[in-house]
């Protein structure tokens, strides 16, 4: 399997994220069993293909997809709930979320306002998240209900955005592959950890960008060297370019999953309103599939061996 895990194939737009009408059957009726109680329906040769052939497109393929589900639209709150929850669960290891050891976590704004020096977590509020890979193997959403405006998901390919620097930036590109302080922002047992953006090697590719959480790293009197800003801007460049990013509109029954070692996601600002609250559920998972880590990814992931439970939000007496 280790194919699998190397640099993927860079891509632009939304037609990579889509899969094709095979396995969109395929998930549907998986999610059409799971609504209806027949949990053995998932141990058919066709839905254990079907569970293949999606980790296949994480793993191997763009790193991400999306699709509207009729059968979630469709189910009243508490059996959407539960019948996510089971989907996310049949496709791999659910983790931890946040300290109190949610696996599944309703995002919505809560009020909260994120900032450098007074960290929130970004799900937590309405704001715009920039590119960014989460703390896990797989991030899964689900829209329950929309915002009255905004709150469009992107997902950018993380090959591309490598690319483009050793194109557009060469000095820089080396940079990539340098250990840069990382905040853990008290969701582990150090401050920070040093990690590098990138590493590309036989073991496998893993490509981990969130500015915020190196520029945050202020708080604990670290100035970030020039060069690793250069680097920074550079990534934001490369994102923000026009066209390559593949964009996921939520409304009820919307499923986007994205691989967080080969893509990046990101999130604009939205707004509710008294008729429109957004409202994703949002779902974590380590897989039999996933990649090696570096070892610098051990504070962050709890452990680097691929197709293990691993990453997540620990308390740090047990992380």
């Amino acid at each position: 399997m280790n194919d699998w895990h190397q640099r993927p194939k860079a891509w632009t737009g939304d037609a990579a994220i889509r899969p094709d009408a095979a396995l969109l059957a395929d998930i549907e009726y998986s999610l059409a069993a799971l609504a209806g109680g027949d949990d053995a329906a998932l141990l058919q040769p066709r839905l254990q293909a079907c569970r293949a052939a999606i980790h296949r497109m994480l793993e191997q393929g763009s790193g991400a997809l999306a699709f509207a589900s009729p059968t979630l639209r469709d189910l009243p709150r508490q059996a959407f709930y539960r019948t996510f929850q089971a989907w996310c669960r049949w496709l791999g290891m659910p983790v931890s979320i946040n300290l109190s050891g949610d696996t599944l976590k309703e995002v919505r704004d809560e009020g909260v306002t994120d900032s450098l020096m007074a960290p929130q977590r970004g799900h937590m509020t309405n704001q715009e998240l920039a590119f960014h890979s989460d703390r896990a193997d797989v991030t899964c959403l689900a829209c329950w209900s929309p915002a009255a405006s905004g709150g469009e998901f992107r997902v950018v390919s993380s090959s591309w955005v490598a690319e483009w620097i050793a194109d557009k930036h060469p000095d820089l590109s080396a940079l990539l592959t340098r250990p840069l302080p990382h905040d853990l922002r008290g969701e582990g047992g150090e401050d920070y950890v040093q990690l590098p953006i990138l590493s590309d090697s036989g073991a496998g590719f893993v490509f981990r960008y969130i500015r915020k959480f190196n520029e945050s790293v202020l708080r604990h009197g670290i100035q970030l060297p020039a060069d690793a800003v250069r680097l920074l801007d550079a990534a934001d460049e490369a994102v923000n370019q026009p066209g390559i990013a593949a964009e996921v509109v939520f409304d009820k029954g919307v499923v986007a999953l994205c691989n967080n070692h080969t893509t990046l996601h990101s999130r604009h600002a939205f707004r509710d309103d008294e008729a429109h609250t957004r409202c994703l559920l949002r779902c974590w998972l380590a897989s039999e599939y996933t990649r090696p880590l570096p070892p610098a990814f051990l504070p962050l992931f709890h452990d680097v061996r691929p197709g293990v439970l691993r990453g997540g939000v620990r308390q740090a007496a047990t992380a």
